[in-house]
C-alpha cells in the first residue's frame, strides 16, 4: 500500500511538471514523457513506449492525456490514472485562466509576440524530434517507410479525416497479419508431413538389411543341416556295405 501511495504521488509529481513546464501540445510532451517514463523511471520500455504513442493517437482525446493514463494504469492502477491526469491537467486549467484574464492587455505587446514566436518555433523543433524518435522506434521494415510516406501524401493533398486513414491501414496490416499466419501454419503443417514422411522412408531403409540378413543366416543354416544330414546317410551306407 506504501509503495503505491508513492507512486501515485511521483506520477502525480511528474505529471505536474511536465503539464506547467512541456509546450506545444501533446506531441511536445513525448519527449519529456521518453525521457521521464523510459529512461529515467524504467516504467515501460522503449519500445512499448512507441506502441502506446501509437495507440493513444489513434484513440479519441488528447495524445498527452491518453499517453499519461496507459502509462500510469501500467503502474499503479486506477489510482495512478487519476494521479497522474489530475497532475498533468492543473497546471493547464491554472495558466489557461490567467491567459484568458491578462491576454487583451498584452495581445499588442511587441515583447509578448516575439515571445511567443520563439515559443512556435521551438515547438516545431520539439515535435520533429518527437516524430524522428517515434520513426526510430516503429520504422522496422522497409514498407513501414512506404506507408509513412503514402499517408502523409494523402494528408497533404486529400481532404480527409485522419481517423479514416489510421482505420484503413490499421485494417490492411490486421490482414496482412492473418494471411501471414495462414500460410505460416500451412507451411509448418507441409514441413511436418514431409519429416514424417521421411521418418518412415528412414526406418524402412535401416529394417530392409537386417530382413536381408535374416534370410541369408536361414539359408546358411539350412545348406548346414543339409550337409549334415547327408554325411549321416553315407555313413550309415558305408556301415551297411561292411
Amino acid at each position: 500500500m506504501k509503495q503505491k501511495f508513492r507512486d501515485c504521488l511521483t506520477l502525480f509529481y511528474l505529471c505536474l511538471i511536465m503539464g506547467a513546464t512541456c509546450f506545444g501540445g501533446g506531441y511536445g510532451m513525448i519527449p519529456v514523457m521518453e525521457r521521464e517514463f523510459v529512461i529515467k523511471r524504467k516504467y515501460v520500455s522503449e519500445r512499448d513506449m512507441a506502441d502506446i504513442v501509437s495507440l493513444a493517437q489513434s484513440l479519441p482525446g488528447l495524445i498527452s492525456v491518453n499517453t499519461v493514463i496507459i502509462v500510469s494504469y501500467r503502474k499503479a492502477k486506477i489510482w495512478g490514472v487519476i494521479s497522474a491526469v489530475l497532475g498533468l491537467l492543473i497546471p493547464s486549467i491554472v495558466i489557461i485562466s490567467l491567459v484568458v484574464l491578462v491576454y487583451e492587455l498584452f495581445s499588442e505587446n511587441k515583447w509578448v509576440n516575439a515571445a511567443l514566436k520563439g515559443v512556435k518555433c521551438a515547438v516545431i523543433g520539439v515535435l520533429i524530434y518527437a516524430v524522428w524518435k517515434l520513426a526510430k522506434s516503429t520504422f522496422q521494415k522497409w514498407y513501414h517507410y512506404i506507408i509513412a510516406i503514402f499517408v502523409l501524401l494523402v494528408s497533404l493533398f486529400v481532404d480527409i479525416n485522419p481517423i479514416y486513414i489510421i482505420l484503413t491501414v490499421a485494417v490492411i496490416f490486421v490482414s496482412a497479419c492473418y494471411i501471414g499466419d495462414v500460410i505460416t501454419k500451412r507451411k509448418v503443417k507441409k514441413d511436418n508431413v514431409n519429416n514424417e514422411t521421411k521418418i518412415d522412408n528412414d526406418v524402412k531403409e535401416e529394417q530392409k538389411p537386417q530382413n536381408s540378413q535374416k534370410e541369408d543366416d536361414g539359408y546358411l543354416f539350412d545348406g548346414f543341416n543339409k550337409n549334415e544330414s547327408d554325411i549321416k546317410t553315407e555313413t550309415k551306407q558305408e556301415e551297411d556295405e561292411k
